[in-house]
């Protein structure tokens, strides 16, 4: 298993992704945290707005690196909806389709109106139901 929780910047996790997917033995994950941030406020760029609505929370723009992720089809992802977004990658395990959902811009708009297809969420239950299907 490899985790991701670094800078929260799309182009570095997007770098990071990569990067683990050199090392990931095809049984392995990817398990990235912050991948469904509730708010636009929350997916911004820069941690500095501290008297934002969102407050010390952040999640930065990791988001649109998993979603970039989500579109490839030689690996697998799901989004776990828990703690802000945990994202798992596998280049074994199915967890779902690639998303479908046109987002060539990366707007939380687009986001935010199909969250489910775009990030493939589940809940911690279906995650772990989906773990033990075809051991």
């Amino acid at each position: 298993m490899i985790f991701i929780d670094g800078l929260h910047l799309a182009n570095q996790i997007e770098i990071d992704i990569n990067n683990s997917l050199e090392f990931l033995k095809d049984d392995g994950y990817i398990v990235m945290h912050d991948c469904n941030p509730s708010t636009e406020w929350h997916a911004g760029e820069t941690y500095s707005y501290k008297l934002s609505p969102a407050k010390d929370k952040w999640n930065g723009t990791t988001w649109k690196a998993f979603v970039k992720a989500r579109q490839r089809s030689d690996i697998s992802s799901c989004c776990v909806d828990t703690d802000w977004g945990v994202g798992v990658i596998s280049k074994k395990k199915i967890f779902g389709e690639s998303t479908k959902v046109k987002n060539p811009y990366f707007e939380f708009s687009v986001l935010n109106e199909n969250r489910e297809d775009t990030l493939n969420l589940v809940t911690f239950e279906e995650f772990k139901r989906i773990l033990h299907e075809n051991k």
